[in-house]
């Protein structure tokens, strides 16, 4: 069986040189530096429509900067989740060179349609010991900060995973902008599996947001959006009225009902208007990097037709080619292909890769993590570009439709 291909950074290991007497010495007069957590952070996705349903597994990656020696004598070390009002434990599966590895199984009655996500600190040893792997009388420092889950990682406990096609949402933002400005928000409404038959959703304002109608955007008139056989994804954009008034964040919520044809897995979804009168707006990050359409009849691309990706951001970038063109990495069975980028607009950059000769994966094509690569290009946030767009991102599966 074919299965895609992550790809993880190496990690390099500082070793510590000192001079005794002018001859080379291992340190052993100086205690190496303790191992620190580099990074704490969700692994995979929740399947289908970013929500984690009852018995499936929220997986959680503890990154330090040494490699580390776990004891396990008189405890397991856990990690705090916040699950809605409730926290919940990740236990621990593993753990290897630099890293720990934790699991929680959505249980009946978990709910969070914020997405899970993991508190300062939440990382507790429970009696176990972390330490370097080369000097276990250094004790590694466990403190780190809040690691978000976000919309694509809501929880949902009071059922399995819904069969058959689904509808769903997540969230969006963009950036207010002064006086005059006018940009928006592209709340965007999934299918997944694509149907074999048409399927609809109403859409409306929700009323519930913080942000006024007809003031900080324009009034929302609601309607109905049509996903015809193949269709993956539609969208819905309400125009923003930019201001230079320091007024905060705020929210537009769009209610989805009426679905036909399809579950329906989201009934709200939230855009952001984040203001930027104050503080210099966050890099632009990976929100979610998708295949578009369908393979054409049978689920199979074949020689000549085209594989479409989609990388969309979190803000609204630029991209910047002089040095280079931007690509993806597509895992065809063994071979490593490329997407060459064809457009890019707003908050996304698409990508495009013919089918060759040769190229054969029953599996279904994938794209690795981190897969996304700049090339030479630059991406940026579009209002100000000295800041650079971080573009890690985890595994996109094709699976058996593609």
């Amino acid at each position: 069986m074919t299965t895609a291909r992550r790809v993880v950074p190496g990690l390099v290991v500082p070793f510590l040189l000192t001079l005794v007497g002018g001859v080379p010495s291992s340190g052993a007069e100086a205690q190496s530096p303790a191992p620190t957590v580099q990074r704490i952070v969700f692994l995979g996705l929740a399947d289908g429509d970013s929500t984690y349903y009852r018995g499936e597994s929220v997986r959680v990656r503890v990154a330090f900067t040494r490699h580390i020696a776990v004891e396990t004598g008189g405890g397991e070390p856990y990690v705090e989740l916040t699950v809605g009002a409730t926290t919940r434990r990740a236990e621990m599966v593993a753990w290897k060179l630099n890293r720990i590895d934790f699991r929680y199984v959505v249980q009946a009655g978990d709910l969070d349609g914020d997405g899970v996500s993991i508190p300062a600190n939440g990382l507790k040893l429970n009696g176990a010991t972390v330490t370097a792997k080369d000097d276990v009388s250094v004790a590694a420092d466990i403190a780190h900060g809040v690691a978000e889950g976000g919309l694509s990682r809501k929880v949902d406990g009071s059922q399995a995973r819904p069969q058959g096609p689904t509808l769903s949402a997540g969230g969006t933002s963009v950036v207010e902008g002064g006086a005059g400005a006018e940009t928006e928000l592209e709340f965007e409404v999934w299918l997944a599996p694509p149907a074999t038959s048409r399927v609809t959703v109403d859409y409306a304002d929700a009323g519930s947001g913080t942000a006024t109608p007809g003031v900080d955007y324009a009034v929302v008139e609601g309607g109905t959006l049509t996903f015809e056989r193949g269709d993956t994804l539609q969208t819905v954009r309400v125009k923003v009225r930019g201001d230079d008034e320091v007024e905060g964040d705020e929210t537009v919520v769009l209610a989805l009902s009426g679905a036909a044809g399809a579950e329906l897995a989201t009934s709200t979804v939230r855009g952001t208007i984040v203001d930027d009168d104050e503080a210099a707006p966050p890099a632009p990050t990976v929100q979610r990097i998708v295949f578009l359409g369908l393979a054409d009849g049978d689920s199979t691309y074949y020689r000549g037709e085209s594989v479409r990706v989609r990388v969309a951001f979190t803000r609204h970038i630029a991209v910047e080619t002089g040095g280079g063109e931007p690509y993806v990495e597509l895992t065809v069975g063994a071979t490593t292909r490329r997407a060459e980028m064809v457009a890019w607009k707003l908050n996304r950059i698409d990508f495009r890769y013919v089918v060759q000769a040769g190229d054969l994966d029953g599996d279904g094509v994938s794209i690795p993590a981190n897969g996304l690569k700049l090339n030479g290009a630059t991406v940026t946030a579009k209002d100000d570009v000295s800041v650079a767009a971080d573009i890690a991102h985890g595994v996109a599966e094709g699976g058996l439709s593609r």
